[in-house]
């Protein structure tokens, strides 16, 4: 009778420590698997856009522009969903007739960061006169702020 209760007793032990085993893996997946995933705040940001053609020298540049709902990576600090931003400047540029525009966008956190930026693009493509800048003002084109997509 001893043998029988002492291996009951070893094998609740050890069906303990396989249920733990178990917890502490789906613990640790889970933990994995949150951790893939960035955390975003909403802030405000000064962004502008500049777009060109490699059909033409025409080179688009908007003003700068402050969006109070966008969304920031926390770990990258890095705009989420920039690519959507590029492409909404992108297709005011198709709207007006700009055959294959091609836009990207920068942005910063600090108005101050946001002009320099600004100032050595400007200077870049002013100063050698190699391309025509036409200048996008606010109330022609305005920025809307995005919100992430879940399948990020």
């Amino acid at each position: 009778m001893v043998s029988k209760d002492l291996g009951n007793q070893i094998e609740i032990i050890f069906m303990t420590i396989v249920n733990n085993k178990k917890l502490v893996l789906l613990l640790l997946f889970f933990i994995c698997f949150i951790s893939g995933f960035s955390a975003t705040k909403q802030t405000k940001i000064y962004i502008f856009g500049v777009a060109t053609s490699f059909k033409d020298s025409t080179l688009y540049i908007t003003e700068i522009q402050e969006i109070s709902g966008a969304y920031i990576d926390s770990k990258t600090k890095f705009l989420v969903e920039r690519d959507n931003y590029s492409y909404q400047l992108r297709d005011y540029l198709k709207g007006i007739g700009e055959q294959t525009p091609t836009a990207t966008t920068i942005f910063a956190i600090e108005k101050k960061e946001i002009e320099k930026k600004y100032l050595v693009i400007k200077k870049k493509y002013l100063d050698p006169g190699l391309y025509q800048v036409k200048q996008i003002n606010n109330a022609s084109f305005t920025f809307k702020p995005i919100t992430p997509s879940t399948t990020e």
